[in-house]
């Protein structure tokens, strides 16, 4: 909390590259922090959870490849009905059997910005959307193709879903006690890399660094 001391109620202020200031209320947590819109943070926090699982794999000898559009996945836009909307997946990973898995990242704060409990604070949600998004099975019940789908949520605490963890031990060609091991280092990485960039937005918040700018900030 000593971070918020000099801060008017708390309110954040992360300005943009204008130099516009957010504004919003805080709560004394620094919760508005993981979900300013203001800047770029949640959008690298996602990319630092996809890269790291995207090196995890690679470095367990699989094929992985980074932002893949996958056709079988487009569908009609559903606020623009006249375009349509393509599928873009984070991660790709070419399996023995000639099957495609794909890896959706989606990071999340347990907390609104006001500090109450979010209605989608949990794994189980989001893995749910992202099942609803990009489904294995079309409407008549036939797959959609040689693909599966692995949700991976992250919350800002650091903490991952179990569907994603199972999912990404699934891949990896490798012994029981082998793959826990190496799991437990993947939640290792994934954690202390959100955790940082946690961090550093609510220091931003509070200090009022451009939103582009703080991740040379020191913690």
């Amino acid at each position: 909390l000593a971070v918020f001391d000099d801060v008017d109620e708390f309110r954040c202020r992360v300005r943009n590259e204008q130099g516009d200031e957010c504004g919003s209320k805080n709560s004394e947590m620094g919760d508005h922090s993981c979900v300013c819109p203001v800047g770029c943070i949640r959008i690298r926090r996602h990319n630092e959870v996809r890269d790291e699982t995207g090196r995890f794999l690679a470095g367990c000898g699989l094929p992985v490849r980074k932002e893949v559009v996958v056709p079988e996945w487009s569908r009609q836009h559903p606020t623009a009905p006249e375009k349509l909307q393509a599928a873009l997946l984070d991660l790709e990973v070419s399996l023995s059997d000639g099957r495609r898995a794909y890896i959706d990242v989606c990071t999340y704060h347990p907390w609104s910005g006001k500090g109450a409990i979010s209605t989608t604070g949990n794994a189980g949600t989001h893995e749910k959307s992202k099942h609803s998004r990009y489904p294995e099975m079309d409407l008549r019940g036939q797959r959609v193709g040689p693909v599966r789908l692995i949700p991976v949520a992250v919350t800002t605490l650091g903490g991952v879903g179990i569907e994603g963890l199972d999912g990404i031990s699934g891949l990896i060609p490798a012994t029981k006690s082998r793959k826990k091991r190496r799991i437990g280092m993947l939640i290792a990485k994934i954690g202390l890399s959100v955790v940082r960039t946690t961090a550093r937005s609510v220091l931003a918040s509070a200090r009022g660094y451009v939103s582009v700018s703080y991740t040379h900030l020191t913690l």
